[in-house]
C-alpha cells in the first residue's frame, strides 16, 4: 500500500521519507542534548540534495 501511494504522488511522493527525516533534524535542533547530531543531519541530508537528488529529481520531473 505505501508504494502505491508513493507512486501516485509521482517523484514527489517518492521523497516523501527525506522530508521527514529533514522534519525531525529540524525539530531535533531545539534540544541542547540533540543539536549536534541534528545538524549532522542536515548537513549529510543537503549534500544527497545537492549532489544526488536534485539532478534526479531535475531529470525526471523534465
Amino acid at each position: 500500500m505505501l508504494i502505491t501511494l508513493m507512486s501516485a504522488a509521482g517523484i514527489w511522493g517518492a521523497l516523501w521519507p527525506f522530508y521527514v527525516i529533514g522534519l525531525a533534524a529540524i525539530v531535533g535542533m531545539f534540544s541542547e542534548a540533540s543539536r549536534k547530531v541534528s545538524t549532522g543531519v542536515l548537513i549529510v541530508s543537503a549534500a544527497a540534495w545537492i549532489v544526488f537528488l536534485g539532478p534526479c529529481v531535475a531529470l525526471l520531473g523534465g
